[in-house]
């Protein structure tokens, strides 16, 4: 029975968190992260990070290496601070 339950409250939370590609939920929350997000110039020289949540929502970070701006998959929780909603904002 316990096992069931856990099962249910998991996939209500995917549910709740995760929604589907190209959902408008999806650009509401780039625009909110947009809103909240400042960046530390160090921030930068980070790898990516997708984090630690199940999301497909694609960012961008800053590849200090190369000098350019790539897109990666950010799984919508944790992560570090070299993401970024849209290339121009990168």
């Amino acid at each position: 029975m316990r096992l069931r339950w856990t099962r249910l409250i998991f996939s209500l939370l995917i549910c709740h968190f995760v929604p589907a590609k190209g959902a408008p939920a999806s650009q509401e929350w780039r625009l909110r992260y947009a809103e909240l997000n400042t960046k530390d110039p160090e921030s930068c020289l980070l790898e990516p990070e997708r984090g630690l949540c199940y999301a497909a929502f694609t960012l961008y970070y800053f590849d200090a290496a190369a000098g350019t701006c790539e897109e990666f998959l950010y799984g919508g929780c944790g992560g570090n601070a070299n993401r970024f909603g849209s290339l121009e904002e990168c």
